[in-house]
């Protein structure tokens, strides 16, 4: 018989899952606050929302453990940990190509750019979604275009892209917010496609973290990854299933770091927040 007080825990609002996972990714060693629920609706500097998951989501954590025995019964002598592994297994539902480009475990994308007009210098910006243009250069771009901001040399394979929503004169916004503000150091050009690779290429590492909330703006759970890769995992493209919401298999194994706080090795932390 389930006890009452158990009962009555598993069954408060606040302890009601609602959603699914969601993913969020940042260069590793990008900063995360320990000290307070982590904002999906507007996420800290550095970190750029992947997408969600599914209900199949899955966090893993393994230990390969050598014991030397004396040959006496319950005896040992020496034992300790060989290896340690932590993944995480989902279904991307909500993805954009910077989410396809993650699920294959490729390199960075490459942007086909508009060859003319040339680039747009950045004049300044007042944040990751409004940006003014050098002089003139507002009527270089229109609305709907999906633009990519950085300095010339990275233009081609930088994920900082967005969609344009407004333009005013020279003043430009975007939505979604830029992954990075833009500078004056850096350039706006139409993207005319994005090209994606399915290949050998070398995997990235990334931190990034899986972010789960509860009902009633309760709690939240969140499994931080310090450094990990992505790679396929049955990339499946579905061009027919127009009754459901097409899934990205995604899979991120996690590579060891030292924790300040536990002081030893870990490939990744949980978050529990009130």
């Amino acid at each position: 018989m389930a006890s009452t007080a158990l009962e009555g825990t598993l069954r408060e609002a606040s302890k009601v899952r609602v959603g699914f996972v969601r993913i969020f990714v940042g260069d590793v060693g990008t900063t995360y606050d320990k000290t307070a629920k982590f904002d999906t609706v507007t996420p800290p500097t550095g970190w750029r929302d992947l997408g969600a998951t599914g209900d199949d989501t899955e966090v893993n954590a393994t230990k390969e453990i050598f014991s030397l025995k004396t040959g006496l019964l319950r005896t040992i002598k020496f034992q300790a940990v060989t290896g340690l592994e932590g993944k995480l297994t989902a279904k991307l539902i909500e993805y954009d190509a910077v989410g396809i480009y993650q699920a294959l475990g490729a390199a960075l994308p490459f942007n086909v750019l508009r060859a003319s007009p040339t680039a747009c210098p950045v004049l300044s910006a007042a944040s990751k979604s409004v940006f003014t243009l050098g002089g003139g250069h507002g009527s270089d771009l229109a609305v709907a275009d999906r633009i990519a901001v950085d300095t010339a040399a990275l233009l081609t394979r930088t994920l900082n892209t967005s969609v344009i929503t407004t333009i005013a004169t020279d003043t430009i916004t975007v939505d979604p917010p830029l992954f990075v503000q833009p500078t004056a150091l850096m350039f706006a050009q139409k993207a005319q496609s994005r090209k994606l690779a399915a290949g050998s290429t070398q995997l990235p590492r990334f931190a990034m973290l899986a972010v789960h909330d509860f009902a009633n703006d309760a709690g939240q759970v969140c499994y931080h990854f310090p450094n990990c890769d992505f790679a396929s995992a049955g990339f499946k493209p579905d061009f027919a299933g127009g009754k459901e919401n097409v899934k990205v298999a995604l899979e991120a194994t996690a590579y060891g770091v030292t924790d300040a706080d536990i002081n030893d090795t870990v490939v990744f932390t949980i978050h529990d927040f009130d």
